[in-house]
This record gives structure tokens, sequence and C-alpha cells, in this order.
């Protein structure tokens, strides 16, 4: 199935094949016949040539390399284990923005696990800052927390939050 906006409009329908009655198409389809159907066709295949959506039968027969390894130097910033623990103690392992919790859905596999976000990104903090769990350090899912950092800089919960709302009303529909 694709999204609705990745569909042809019936404009481009009727200016492409004006022998196909657009307006009127029953329930079960209409049958097309030569060229229509090999118009249709290529206007399709034309259509679809930007889309990221495949059948598998579609996609190209490649392979690529991965692997390799290379050396990379750079800045690492210092995190306190024991702040991050603190702020777990304090706000618990669900994360603060989608409410996701590792354990309840993984069991013993997920226990204790979560991500801990810098509100303010340690980046930015300077050698010395004194970061107070409560305040500082909040719990993400790895999802969230890739989330947040997508942007510079990074995005905070409350915009995160009110991002996933949109986006789940959006797939939602009217109601």
């Amino acid at each position: 199935m694709l999204p609705l906006n990745d569909r042809l409009s019936v404009e481009d329908l009727k200016t492409s094949l004006p022998t196909v009655s657009w307006d009127r198409l029953q329930g079960s389809g209409v049958l097309l016949r030569p060229p229509a159907d090999q118009l249709l066709d290529q206007l399709w295949n034309a259509h679809i040539t930007d889309s990221p959506y495949r059948i598998p039968e579609e996609l190209p027969d490649q392979t690529y390399e991965e692997g390799a390894v290379t050396r990379v130097l750079v800045n690492r910033y210092e995190r306190d284990r024991a702040a991050r623990a603190a702020s777990i103690a304090y706000h618990g392992t669900t994360c603060r923005v989608c409410g996701f919790n590792f354990e309840a859905q993984y069991g013993e596999l997920g226990r204790d696990f979560v991500h801990v976000h810098h509100i303010r990104e340690i980046s930015v903090l300077g050698p010395g800052y004194q970061v107070d769990p409560k305040r500082d350090l909040i719990p993400l899912c790895a999802n969230c927390h890739a989330m947040a950092h997508r942007t510079t800089p990074a995005q905070t919960p409350s915009q995160l939050r009110r991002r996933l709302r949109s986006a789940r009303s959006a797939t939602r529909g009217p109601v």
C-alpha cells in the first residue's frame, strides 16, 4: 500500500488517458485495453521513478560493500555514571517523550535500560559544569534520543512531544 500522496492524480490520468472515464470507476475496477493499459504502465513507471516505494522485484540486483576500517579522531565529552544513575533513580526508565519502557516491552532484557539525555547539550556546557541529574538529565528511548539530536541545537523534550502528537494525529486522520 502506498501513502495517499504517492498516487497518480485524477487530473493526470484524465490528461494522459482521455479515453478512460476516470470519474465513473466501478468498485471492482475497469478493464483497460491496449493501448490504454500500456500508457497507464508508462505513466505509473514515470511516477514511481522518484518514489522510495518498490516491490522486491523492482529493486536492482546490487550489493554494497561495508565493514572497511577507518580511523576517526573526535571529541568525546566525559559523562559521569553516577549522574546517570541518579537521573534514573529520580526519573525512572520510561521515555519522557513517548512513554516507551524497555522492561515493559522486552521483560528482563530491557530492565534498567534507557538512554539519558542532556537537556542542555553537553558540548556547550564546558568543563567544570555541575550537572543536576533532576534538572539537566532525562530518560529517553533510543528513538526519541536519536530524533532529539537530528537537529542542531537538539530538539527539546517538549518540541519532540509536540511533533509526536502532531504526527500521531496526522496518521489517524479524521475521526
